[in-house]
């Protein structure tokens, strides 16, 4: 699974830190590998999305707010992007039908091509199990 940017994200900070300084920048369009343990919906109905960079071995934070749900914006965040194989595993986790019926969620038909989950039709027996 991935996340794609929405906008360039500067100096953003990652959650073992301490002082502020330690930020990364990352370029809007830009797509991030999470995994699903890094998907999950707060108490205060906002969703966080983490990035584990490898090299740093830190973890950086991205959300998806209850308000960009609500009236549709997207502040940091395009989407999640699953490909069919994660379909499975992306139904496991907690509240995601959320995220699927706010078109936040969506698989990759090309390199520049993406269809929501939501009305993709080889998704639609999974999504049903999620009723």
């Amino acid at each position: 699974m991935k996340i794609q940017l929405s906008r360039d994200v500067k100096d953003k900070p990652y959650k073992e830190c301490i002082t502020p300084k330690q930020g990364k920048n990352f370029k809007a369009g830009q797509e991030l590998l999470i995994n699903k343990e890094n998907i999950y919906k707060l108490p205060d109905k906002n969703w966080e999305l983490c990035y584990f960079d490898l090299e740093k071995e830190v973890t950086y934070p991205f959300f998806i707010t209850h308000d960009e749900i609500k009236n549709d914006f997207r502040k940091e965040i395009n989407f999640l992007i699953v490909i069919e194989s994660e379909f499975e595993e992306l139904i496991t986790i907690p509240e995601i039908k959320e995220l699927i019926d706010s078109q936040r969620v969506a698989t990759s038909r090309s390199i520049t091509t993406f269809e929501y989950l939501d009305t993709y039709q080889r998704f639609q027996s999974f999504y049903e199990r999620l009723s």
